[in-house]
């Protein structure tokens, strides 16, 4: 799958790995074209296309590794270390929360963490745990995330031990 649909100025592949990627493959296929083209087409490149790649984020360049499936697991726990929000008072984000989480049809315990901000102040937002789930709800809220940004990680859930501390009374 591609991981993104943005055009390629947003994600800038530095065009030495790109072309280096590209003739190597060239260079396997007998000093001929790969078959298929459209694979290194920046925009169609897909995880494992890119993996080693050089990208070119506002100046700062960023090395991409080779990519890993996981497998989405049923935990009862899930945490987001970042969770994007229009609300910069936590009462309102947890309502917004619940309510995205109401639309999916998710029923359990959203515990607010720590405000956060990125992109040098222009993208504010929470660490979330999410406590109670089912087996059904613990893979939908891992497939679907919550908020805005999940293109920029915003939002995903991975799974966690227990909340049995957080939130506990001293």
């Amino acid at each position: 799958p591609n991981i993104s649909s943005e055009p390629i100025p947003r994600r800038q592949i530095n065009p030495r790995t790109w072309l280096s990627a590209y003739l190597q493959a060239c260079a396997q296929h007998g000093n001929r074209p790969p078959p298929q083209l459209e694979a290194f087409l920046p925009w169609s490149m897909d995880a494992a296309r890119l993996a080693g790649m050089q990208l070119d984020i506002d100046g700062h360049g960023l090395r991409l590794g080779q990519a890993h499936v996981r497998e989405l697991l049923p935990w009862g726990t899930l945490y987001a270390h970042f969770v994007a929000t229009e609300e910069s008072d936590e009462a309102a984000f947890l309502r917004a929360v619940e309510a995205e989480m109401e639309t999916l049809g998710v029923n359990c315990r959203a515990i607010c963490g720590r405000a956060q901000a990125v992109e040098a102040g222009r993208l504010h937002g929470y660490s979330v745990m999410l406590d109670g789930l089912t087996a059904a709800d613990a893979l939908r809220m891992q497939e679907q995330g919550l908020g805005a940004h999940r293109e920029l990680g915003c939002g995903v859930f991975v799974p966690h031990k227990s909340a049995a501390a957080v939130g506990a009374p001293h």
